[in-house]
């Protein structure tokens, strides 16, 4: 995944994307590469800010 990259997920998987996205961002801490996680309608977005 690059900078700025926006990847869907449905709304049922939230506590999956939630927890796999806390996990990449404690691995990845170090490297400086952090993900932003939002709700829009019936989706989950997961975007890499740095």
């Amino acid at each position: 995944m690059e900078v700025n990259d926006v990847e869907e997920w449905p709304l049922e998987r939230i506590d999956t994307v939630t927890m796999t996205v806390g996990r990449f961002s404690r691995k990845f801490r170090a490297k400086g590469i952090k993900f932003r996680t939002w709700t829009d309608k019936l989706e989950v977005k997961v975007q890499r800010i740095a």
